[in-house]
């Protein structure tokens, strides 16, 4: 693989954990404000984790089964602190991209189902639009991975490599092309 292309899948794979990282921060942020029964909802976060808060708090409030809406929580808390697993770990071990990438999807089957569910269905489409944004980008970071591994691109994931580097990885991956 050529110097310029380990370049730009390492750069794909940032962009993928950037972007997964600000879907973590505002579900992050959304559950607290469930928790603390705030009326606000911002797009940009994950619908599993909200979905289980609004079931517990139905459970708490309709049926009074607080203990429903403690466990929904913890499941809810728990999903998030996977998420933030995911994005941590996969600094090192990229094949925790996938990991998030299977998530996610199951978070957009949610949200499609939710959406078919819905009487207004373009209250919706925002979220939808979102899932399929979020979810291009995973799955490039999950390409990019793909790509890479067996490659050590810890040059390449500094800001700006110093060019003794990049010369002696260009030197590093020639060699290797040529034992193939």
């Amino acid at each position: 693989m050529e110097v310029n292309s380990i370049k730009e899948q390492t750069q794909k794979f940032k962009t993928a954990r950037g972007n997964l990282l600000a879907v973590i921060i505002f579900t992050t942020i959304n559950t607290l404000l469930a928790l603390a029964k705030a009326n606000v909802y911002m797009l940009f976060s994950a619908t599993v984790p909200m979905a289980l808060i609004e079931v517990g708090k139905v459970l708490a409030d309709e049926y009074f089964m607080n203990l429903a809406f403690i466990i929904c929580a913890c499941i809810a808390l728990a999903c998030i602190g996977l998420y933030w697993l995911c994005w941590y770990l996969s600094k090192r071990k990229r094949v925790w991209m996938l990991v998030a990438l299977i998530l996610f999807s199951i978070d957009t089957i949610l949200v499609l189902i939710l959406t078919f569910l819905d009487e207004n269905m373009s209250s919706m489409l925002l979220d939808v639009g979102f899932h399929v944004w979020i979810l291009y980008y995973l799955i490039s970071g999950t390409k990019a991975w793909a790509k890479l591994r067996g490659i050590d691109t810890s040059s390449f994931e500094e800001e700006q490599a110093e060019p003794e580097q990049v010369e002696e990885k260009q030197e590093e991956i020639v060699q290797v092309e040529e034992e193939k």
